[in-house]
């Protein structure tokens, strides 16, 4: 079984998690992090920032929808430890896969398709 598809550390891979990324640089999150489909990025932002989400090879084509709620005036990229990443605009929510090598944006804005804010 995929480990992005099964439920590790009492989460269900249908729950939400907020994840602080207060600072600057690389932020590498654990397998019990990115479980849930539903992530919030916080904290204030003081230089570019790279998530990098654990990748394995069987959960390509899995789903995220990622809210960047950072603050300061610096980018947010979520990304694989190889392959490109996909930057998430400030105060945007972003439907995201991972295609095995690379996160790729499915929908770039989820607010303009009415979803609701959470």
């Amino acid at each position: 079984m995929p480990v992005f598809g099964t439920a590790l550390g009492g989460r269900s891979i249908d729950s939400a998690v907020s994840i602080t990324t207060s600072g600057g640089g690389d932020i590498t999150l654990a397998v019990d992090q990115i479980v849930a489909r539903q992530i919030t990025f916080t904290g204030a932002l003081t230089a570019a920032v790279n998530v990098i989400f654990p990748a394995v090879a069987g959960d390509a084509g899995l789903v995220w929808a990622l809210y960047n709620n950072t603050s300061g005036s610096y980018s947010l990229t979520v990304k694989a430890s190889s392959g490109t990443g996909v930057a998430i605009a400030q105060g945007k929510r972003m439907l995201v896969t991972w295609d095995g090598t690379n996160f790729v944006a499915l929908v770039n804005d989820l607010a303009a398709l009415g979803a609701a804010s959470r």
